[in-house]
């Protein structure tokens, strides 16, 4: 499993600017490529990171962003799971009605989902 470190540079342009490919994908190996990552550019800080949920906190200044795809990947797994008390057969509208809150629109007065 690859993991792409992306960066927006100079005049809107975002480019790849590492690759991680770890033995094992898990918490703990990727932290190490991250600060292995950090250690070759000690003077490189990413404004924000995208994660899987992922704890491991080599930037811990930077704006953590959640992965669209694991959200809703854990959204899944979350409703599935028999210990939620979600019914089978309401699983699909509350995945309906996440799916919305997740690209809901609103400014401060407005907090509802059609």
């Amino acid at each position: 499993m690859c993991f792409l470190d992306c960066q927006d540079i100079h005049w809107n342009w975002h480019g790849i600017v590492a690759t991680i490919i770890p033995q094992h994908e898990n918490e703990d190996m990727i932290a190490e490529g991250l600060a292995i990552l950090k250690q070759w550019n000690p003077g490189w800080l990413p404004e924000y990171t995208m994660t899987d949920k992922s704890a491991a906190e080599v930037f811990p200044s930077t704006t953590r962003l959640l992965c669209d795809f694991h959200r809703a990947q854990a959204w899944e797994r979350w409703v599935s799971k028999g210990t939620n008390d979600v019914l089978p057969q309401d699983r699909s509208a509350i995945l309906e009605i996440l799916k919305k809150l997740a690209y809901v629109s609103c400014s401060k007065s407005t907090y509802q989902v059609k």
